[in-house]
């Protein structure tokens, strides 16, 4: 098994063995792998979404269930497997990836050392 930090590495092998090959797409074949991906992540968010008790105007929100926890990692895994489909379309590897990442993680200590707001657009 590999490690989460092998993630896009590990999705790369599994696409080759469906015959697919995320770095090699353009135009119209990437606009198609990009789309149906896009779909599949929004798809599973909302999964994720449905499994945790989130919603204000229904009774049960908050503290999940250890079953609609179970259920919630599920999706947030699944939407890892499009997200990295989609990372490899883009050509990042898992080390840019982690160094996009950590360069993403400053800017947002800096807000915080500075006293801007995370929500202050990048």
């Amino acid at each position: 098994m590999r490690r989460f930090g092998d993630w896009l590495a590990s999705t790369e092998d599994l696409q080759r063995a469906f015959g697919a090959e995320p770095r090699g797409l353009a135009g119209e074949a990437l606009a198609e792998y990009l789309t149906w991906n896009f779909a599949a992540l929004t798809e599973e968010l909302g999964e994720l979404m449905h499994e945790l008790p989130w919603a204000p105007w229904k009774s049960g929100r908050g503290e999940p269930t250890p079953g609609q926890l179970d259920r919630a990692r599920e999706e947030w895994v699944d939407m890892q497997h499009f997200a990295a489909n989609i990372a490899l379309a883009l050509g990042l590897t898992d080390e840019l990836a982690s160094e996009l990442y950590a360069a993403k993680q400053q800017v947002n200590r800096e807000r915080l050392r500075t006293g801007r707001s995370l929500e202050t657009p990048t």
